[in-house]
């Protein structure tokens, strides 16, 4: 009897050691999982918050784009004479067409601002708030239109020819200012697309960064680097182009353009000749009568832009759709792409939507198990909604409302679609930063001694232009100069004679194959050095073995949502 008791003794010994380690293991589940369902609630609430907000905003885009086409019936039909105007004359219908061109022009800017309020409402209805009002770090005021608004003010930018004051009669910047100072003052909860500045693509906040940071692998600064040419005299001029203005609003842009007057008809009577079967099905539905061809040529008809044009090719709906995308949808143009973010980081106060959510760090101390918090992560969201409509040939065939150039009231509903599907830049303050930047840059003559000091908040990038300006900086990264000559190792580029390989030059092991003569060098049959096969050029394209470098890592969309 008393050897069974000491056996059951170390019995219990031993289960409670092993029920230690289970309340161990426990504790940390239910702290991961404090911390999963956590991510998961916040990353619902924001993808909930961008998807009404692009739905919204969508929703009043159709309703633009269904009233400008709703103009552009009455322009066609004989409503214009009898209600407008007993003067028939081509004058008076010029007069006429010209009131409804502006109303068309109005609604081009007023319509996106509608939109874009609309998408905030919808946004802090789903508990987003302005990011900037949540956190102190001036990173988090990346929504605010506050840098575009400045831009549209200044006289210098939007003052200029390729700025028009005053558009189909309308003079659109001051009431356009005050709308987007209104929405932006009520704080932006979901970050729309825009039109941005129209600057060169090489010289992007993306090569800014990699020169401030030495980063050689940055594509575009690879390029440039590599050709001193690119170097010469004032390289820095012509980085901007203004000339691409929207004429209509560039936040949440319909996409839209007018023709000219042209009184002999013979270019415009094509865009009649395209719709004449759906005014005319249209006119009909309303109860109106198309008017007679003389007195189309005096009419201004708003279009499509080219940014309609936009089709999906077959692989694209084969990798990303669950079934191929219908070809009466398969069109660009106005897209809403709402971003909503939920700032991390230690001084965030967004503890009201979070529910005080930070990340649990177990630590074992002085024999206690303790939990130290880490600050959360970023939470950012995107949603992209289009309209959606068609044109019904007389077969019942159905077409993409721009297969005809002239806007009609075609549009019938509003989805949400990829992100991926739709090329659109969310706005972003430090683009039109660099914009602003660039315009002053075009003044300067000497990039090492300005007249002038750069705009506020700029001075990292003439820090960038000053190194991309010195060759003796470029060439450290690549040198053009450079050859190798064997026999022996290639001798790294030495600042003091401006010789020697730059660091993309430089040969390195290849990391997909192995063995002792693995250095980068490329040997003969007696493992004579005879050129270099593999450098840090190379290592910056490569992939692990499986993935291709034009893969890039694996095929879908860079983002869905």
């Amino acid at each position: 009897m008393k050897i069974k008791k000491q056996i059951r003794t170390k019995e219990a010994g031993q289960t409670m050691i092993f029920a230690v380690f289970a309340i161990i293991i426990l504790l940390f589940a239910a702290l991961f999982i404090f911390d999963l369902q956590s991510v998961v609630r916040l990353k619902i609430k924001s993808q909930s918050a961008a998807d009404s907000a692009a739905l919204s905003a969508a929703e009043i885009q159709r309703k633009s784009l269904n009233l400008i086409g709703e103009i552009n019936i009455i322009k066609a039909c004989t409503v214009l004479i009898t209600d407008f105007s007993e003067d028939t004359s081509p004058q008076s219908l010029i007069d006429a067409s010209n009131t409804l061109t502006e109303i068309q022009t109005r609604i081009s800017f007023a319509g996106p601002m509608l939109a874009l309020g609309a998408a905030q409402q919808a946004a802090k209805n789903n508990g987003m708030i302005d990011p900037a009002e949540v956190y102190s770090g001036a990173d988090y005021n990346v929504f605010s239109l506050n840098s575009y608004i400045k831009n549209v003010e200044d006289d210098d930018i939007y003052g200029s020819d390729e700025y028009p004051q005053t558009i189909q009669g309308y003079e659109w910047r001051p009431p356009y200012i005050e709308m987007l100072q209104t929405i932006n003052d009520e704080g932006i909860a979901a970050g729309p697309n825009m039109i941005m500045p129209h600057m060169n693509s090489s010289y992007s906040l993306d090569l800014i960064n990699a020169v401030l940071s030495n980063y050689w692998c940055q594509d575009d600064l690879r390029e440039l680097i590599k050709n001193d040419e690119n170097f010469k005299n004032q390289w820095w001029n012509g980085i901007i182009s203004d000339a691409g203005f929207a004429k209509e609003s560039e936040v949440l842009p319909l996409h839209i353009q007018m023709t000219g007057n042209d009184k002999n008809g013979a270019y415009y009577s094509k865009y009649l000749e395209q719709a004449h079967y759906s005014i005319l099905k249209h006119a009909q539905d309303n109860g109106l009568e198309m008017g007679m061809l003389t007195q189309m040529p005096y009419m201004k008809w708003c279009l499509y832009d080219a940014t309609w044009s936009f089709t999906t090719s077959l692989a694209w709906s084969e990798n990303y759709l669950r079934r191929p995308l219908r070809k009466e949808y398969a069109y660009g143009g106005a897209a809403s792409k709402m971003t909503c973010l939920i700032p991390g980081g230690a001084d965030s106060k967004f503890t009201w939507l979070s529910g005080a959510y930070q990340i649990h760090n177990i630590q074992r101390k002085d024999g206690v198990i303790s939990r130290n918090k880490k600050p959360a992560p970023d939470i950012r969201s995107s949603a992209t909604a289009k309209p959606l409509g068609y044109l019904t040939a007389l077969n019942g065939e159905r077409y993409p409302p721009n297969a005809i150039s002239m806007i009609l009231p075609t549009f019938q509903a509003v989805r949400l679609v990829p992100v991926a599907m739709v090329n659109v830049t969310t706005i972003y303050d430090e683009e039109f930063l660099l914009y602003k930047f660039f315009k002053w840059l075009e003044g300067v003559n000497d990039l090492d001694n300005p007249q002038t000091s750069p705009p506020a908040g700029t001075q990292k990038y003439l820090a960038a232009f000053k190194k991309l300006n010195d060759p003796t900086w470029r060439h450290s990264g690549y040198n053009p100069e450079f050859t190798y000559t064997p026999p022996g190792n290639a001798p790294n580029y030495d600042p003091a004679t401006d010789t020697g390989a730059g660091w993309l030059q430089e040969p390195i092991p290849n990391p997909n194959e192995t063995g002792d003569d693995n250095d980068g060098y490329e040997r003969d049959t007696d493992g004579n050095i005879v050129g270099i096969s593999y450098t840090n050029e190379d290592l910056c394209n490569w992939n692990p073995n499986g993935n291709t470098p034009s893969d890039k890592g694996g095929g879908g969309p860079g983002v869905l949502h």
